[in-house]
């Protein structure tokens, strides 16, 4: 996870909603680094949003066009 915390963040569940995907899909992308996210000082996970959601029904990073 990345340290760098400037610019928006928002959290698993609204990008697994806006990309049509589970939250835990989110959170793995998150930890395996697939996805920029930060870990706030609480212990919650912030990712970062992309500029346009991939295609609903994306489940794998190789499906997403970003």
């Amino acid at each position: 996870m990345s340290a760098h915390t400037s610019g928006p963040w928002t959290s698993p569940s609204t990008l697994a909603k806006s990309w049509g995907v589970h939250v835990s899909t989110v959170r793995r992308w998150a930890r395996w680094g697939k996805i920029e996210s930060i870990r706030t000082p609480t212990g919650r996970i912030r990712v970062r949003p992309r500029h346009l959601p991939p295609a609903k029904g994306a489940t794998d990073l190789a499906d997403l066009e970003v």
